[in-house]
């Protein structure tokens, strides 16, 4: 499948766009980041996460502050006719969430790690069920890891802390979320939550508290989960984040971008472990993958402008 099924077009905004209309369109939109023209043909990216670090979490004002003082410029580019796996390597490669599409040089569109992870959290469940059915290992161990060798640190913070500080808990641990607790349930409060909530409405971060925004956490998975069980759960409930439980506490955060990763690395594992199993499985192997991965894309994926 190459880059060009997944992409989508644009949005542009001049950089002197207040962060408080940046904002709104972003929410308007129900889009993460902008386009940001520039001098001399130049261009630069603003997201939500730049909001978050670079505006909320240094108390500065949404009107004054204007895009081009946020903007990330000499971006990371893929050309359109590019499979997919390739713009999966560059998510992971330089930690980033987004890559320009080109064609000829041209700008042609944008594409997202969420879209990539869907795909690739889609044909995990593929690959393992693909060895299971290749081998004796029932179902195929080589893909079976732990939920916690993949996730990541958890930001904790208090509900009744002011915005101002939890996004500055965030910035610290270079995350999107955090997790609070209200009452005997666990909450989650994320950039987006902060970017709508707080930004868009012109409210003083400082003044709005973390209960006033997070949203209670309906879904989880335990510390003894394998990949797989998380990788469902992302399927089916069609979340962005997902809770590690031990017990009573949250004890980190998976992403779809951390699944994703691994599913790149799955996929290396089922090539050799077929290749081992059955080298006529192995060679048509990626026909299978772009077909099935086609079909998930056409049937239940809409590029995700995030």
């Amino acid at each position: 499948m190459k880059v060009s099924e997944l992409m989508y077009p644009p949005t542009w905004v001049a950089p002197d766009t207040s962060i408080l209309e940046l904002a709104k369109l972003m929410e308007d939109h129900n889009i993460g980041h902008v386009l940001v023209e520039l001098e001399d043909k130049k261009y630069g990216i603003a997201t939500e996460r730049d909001i978050l670090y670079k505006v909320v979490a240094e108390d500065k004002d949404f009107i004054k502050t204007r895009a081009r003082d946020i903007v990330t410029e000499n971006l990371h580019t893929i050309d359109s006719d590019k499979h997919v796996r390739k713009a999966c390597r560059l998510f992971n490669e330089h930690n980033i969430r987004r890559l320009l599409v080109t064609d000829g040089g041209e700008l042609k569109g944008v594409v997202s790690s969420k879209d990539t992870s869907r795909c690739n959290i889609f044909m995990y469940d593929e690959y393992v069920q693909l060895l299971a059915s290749k081998s004796d290992e029932e179902p195929s161990i080589r893909l079976q890891r732990r939920v916690t060798d993949i996730m990541r640190e958890v930001a904790k913070v208090d509900p009744e802390m002011s915005v101002l500080d939890a996004a500055k808990s965030m910035r610290e641990k270079l995350v999107g979320e955090a997790i609070t607790k209200i009452g005997d349930n666990h909450a989650i409060v994320t950039e987006i939550d902060v970017l709508y909530k707080v930004v868009g409405k012109g409210l003083s971060p400082g003044d709005v508290k973390v209960k006033d925004i997070c949203s209670i956490l309906h879904t989880s998975v335990d510390s003894k989960a394998t990949v797989r069980d998380a990788s469902s759960l992302f399927n089916l409930r069609n979340i962005r984040r997902l809770p590690v439980v031990e017990g009573d506490e949250v004890i980190g955060i998976i992403t779809e971008k951390n699944i994703s990763k691994y599913c790149v690395f799955a996929y290396e594992k089922t090539i050799t472990a077929l290749e081992e199993i059955d080298p006529e499985s192995a060679k048509s192997f990626a026909e299978f993958e772009d077909k099935r991965m086609g079909i998930f894309v056409k049937g239940t994926l809409k590029p995700d402008k995030d």
